[in-house]
């Protein structure tokens, strides 16, 4: 692993022992298990101060059930939508994250170096990224108001 950036508060988004990078790791590491099964990138509402949470998830291959590991969750697709209520940022089967991994390392990316110890983070800002301006607003504009107001 290449050396990690700790920032001024001690956040180090590539430590094992960061809430926040725990359930990227483990739903990477599932999808690597089970590559016909899809990894889910989302940000998800939280149930207090109407707060967000940046989250993986896995699917199973056939959409039946949500393997949410980190949280201890296995539960109907559909429930887990309507409990979680996700806004996706990417979602793919598993078997496609390598490559994934490599057209973004070779798209020159800017902010590939300080993502790439998380892919799956990786992959939900550079889909992200690579939208134009119009299809951000028309698929994330409600999300992106309501985020606004956290500042």
């Amino acid at each position: 692993m290449d050396s990690t950036k700790t920032m001024a508060n001690g956040y180090n988004s590539t430590s094992f022992s960061h809430f926040d990078y725990k359930c990227h790791a483990v739903s990477y590491a599932f999808s690597i298990l089970y590559p016909k099964s899809y990894v889910v990138t989302a940000i998800c509402p939280r149930g207090f101060n109407g707060l967000y949470e940046f989250h993986s998830y896995n699917i199973s291959e056939d959409f039946s059930f949500v393997i949410d590991l980190s949280n201890g969750i296995v539960m109907l697709y559909e429930e887990y939508e309507r409990l979680m209520q996700p806004v996706v940022l990417n979602q793919m089967q598993g078997v496609e994250v390598s490559y994934r991994m490599d057209e973004v390392r070779s798209s020159n990316w800017n902010l590939y170096s300080a993502t790439k110890h998380v892919p799956l983070k990786t992959l939900a800002f550079y889909s992200y990224d690579a939208l134009s301006d119009a299809k951000r607003e028309e698929t994330y504009g409600s999300l992106l108001k309501k985020l606004s107001k956290l500042k």
